[in-house]
C-alpha cells in the first residue's frame, strides 16, 4: 500500500510538472519534478516521470543560463534512469541521440562558457542548428579565447556536440569561410555582382574558378 501511495504521489507531481511546463512556468515545473524525483529515489525508479519533459526542462534551464538547476535535475533523474534501465525504453533514434547530447552538455565542466552552453541548449531544444551555428561563429570571432577553450572542452568529453559545433567554435562556417554578418554578406555579394556585370577582374577575384560559385 505504501509503495502504491508513493507511486501515486510521483504521478501526481509529474502531472503537475507537465501542466506547469505547458503553462510556461518553468520554476513550478522544476519544483514539481524535483519533488517527484525525491519520491522516486525512495522507490529506485523514475517510473511515471516523463523522460522528454526532463530533457526539455534541462535544456530550457541551460538556455536561460540556470546551469546549476539544469545539472541537478538531469543528474538526479539520470542516476535513477541508468539504474532502472529507463533509457532503453527510448525507441526513437532521435530521442536516443538527444539524450546522449544532453548528457554530454550536462557533463561539461563548470568552467565551460555559459554563453556557449546556452546557445547549444537552445539549438537542441528547438532543433534549429543553422541560427545557433551562426551565433557560435560570431561569438567565437568576438572572443576567440573562449571559443578555443570551449572547443577543447568538447574535444575532451563531448564527441557528438564537438562534431556539430567544432567549426563554429573555431570561428568558421561549415564551408571553411569566416562568417559574415548579413549586411556585410549582402555588400560582398553586391560587389561581386558588380564586378561580374562590368567584367572587371572577376576571374582574378574568384581565383580562376566559376565566378558564380562565390555568390551566396
Amino acid at each position: 500500500m505504501a509503495l502504491e501511495q508513493a507511486s501515486d504521489n510521483i504521478r501526481e507531481q509529474a502531472a503537475r510538472a507537465e501542466r506547469a511546463y505547458d503553462d510556461g512556468d518553468l520554476q513550478a515545473c522544476f519544483d514539481a519534478l524535483i519533488q517527484a524525483l525525491t519520491l522516486a529515489e525512495r522507490e529506485g525508479t523514475p517510473r511515471g516521470i516523463s523522460t522528454g519533459l526532463v530533457l526539455d526542462l534541462t535544456l530550457e534551464l541551460f538556455t536561460s543560463s540556470d546551469l546549476d538547476a539544469g545539472r541537478e535535475l538531469f543528474e538526479r533523474w539520470w542516476s535513477l534512469a541508468a539504474q532502472s534501465g529507463a533509457p532503453s525504453e527510448l525507441t526513437d533514434p532521435q530521442d536516443r541521440t538527444l539524450l546522449r547530447q544532453v548528457r554530454e552538455l550536462v557533463a561539461l565542466p563548470p568552467s565551460f562558457s555559459p554563453d556557449v552552453a546556452a546557445v547549444i541548449a537552445g539549438a537542441l531544444l528547438h532543433d534549429d542548428l543553422s541560427q545557433a551555428l551562426d551565433r557560435v561563429v560570431l561569438f567565437a570571432q568576438l572572443r576567440p579565447d573562449i571559443g578555443s577553450a570551449a572547443r577543447t572542452q568538447l574535444c575532451q568529453s563531448a564527441p557528438e556536440l564537438l562534431a556539430i559545433f567544432a567549426s563554429a567554435l573555431a570561428g568558421r562556417t561549415d564551408d571553411g569561410l569566416e562568417s559574415r554578418s548579413p549586411p556585410m554578406k549582402l555588400i560582398y555579394c553586391a560587389l561581386v555582382m558588380a564586378i561580374l556585370i562590368l567584367g572587371q577582374g572577376a576571374r582574378s577575384l574568384c581565383g580562376g574558378t566559376d565566378e558564380t560559385s562565390y555568390v551566396r
